[in-house]
């Protein structure tokens, strides 16, 4: 039954929607209370901020670079954890592993401060007398490529310069082989390419980051699993022979531990 006028007025019309919205409180319309959040209650996995890759400035510099159109056709990660470990392997008995060492190591870009420098290509040396004649020498007056605890990469892998034999060379090293970079560009400016033993271009620091090319990676993968001193079929055994002058009755003289990197063929480089 509908009530009669007197009895609907504004007032009491008001009065009873105030009664609604207060007997029905839970379902109406709710404040919501902010409070700030103490950072010990924040969790990895809720700030998405932890996934951001250190390979901003690497990308940065490939995309303002004169090279660009070259480097894009490859990607850089850096070295991992498992390669520093296959990288510091024992040779004796696993000829293919200068080949491995070499070529996981060349088209790499060394990242130092603001520097970055491409390698082209290197020769690796194991560091035992036994294996390869031409062992980097060790003595009091000689610096060494041997990481340390204060290297970036501790014990595992350093990037030093050596001054020896009239030439600055760059070498990266390990606990089993040094690398020598015997071809390379820096990437950040207007730099010409260098070749030969010599690298007067960049100046490591001690925190020298090593980014690895995913194409060499892959090639890397390949020599792993095979487990066998063969070249590929499309690769020129002399190019893969060290730059030597002596020793040549030696048969380590002859390994393949002379690698390039995709980009060494290409005439833009």
């Amino acid at each position: 039954m509908i009530d009669s006028a007197e009895s609907n007025t504004p007032d009491k019309c008001l009065g009873q929607l105030k009664r609604l919205l207060k007997e029905n409180d839970e379902s109406a319309v709710k404040k919501l209370k902010f409070e700030p959040i103490h950072p010990d209650q924040i969790k990895d996995d809720d700030c998405q901020c932890q996934t951001v890759q250190p390979m901003t400035y690497i990308n940065h510099a490939i995309e303002n670079s004169q090279y660009k159109n070259v480097l894009i056709a490859d990607r850089f990660l850096e070295i991992s954890e498992s390669q520093l470990e296959s990288l510091n392997s024992h040779w004796r008995g696993r000829p293919y592993m200068p080949m491995f060492c070499a070529q996981l190591l060349v088209g790499s870009i060394l990242v130092d401060n603001e520097q970055l420098l491409l390698i082209n290509s290197l020769e690796v040396y194991s560091r035992y007398k036994s294996l390869d004649v031409h062992y980097e020498r060790f003595s009091p007056q000689d610096q060494v490529s041997t990481p340390t605890v204060n290297s970036t990469y501790k014990n595992l892998l350093s990037t030093v310069i050596m001054n020896h034999d009239s030439s600055r060379k760059l070498v990266i090293g390990t606990t089993k082989f040094n690398a020598l970079v015997v071809s390379s560009i820096r990437l950040d400016g207007a730099f010409k390419p260098e070749v030969g033993a010599s690298t007067f271009s960049f100046f490591p620091s001690g925190k020298t980051k090593v980014f690895v090319s995913e194409d060499s990676m892959k090639k890397a993968g390949r020599i792993l699993a095979d487990k066998r001193p063969h070249l590929d079929p499309t690769l020129d055994p002399a190019a893969h022979l060290r730059q030597l002058r002596s020793a040549f009755n030696f048969k380590s003289t002859f390994i393949y531990a002379r690698f390039h990197s995709m980009f060494a063929s290409n005439h833009f480089l």
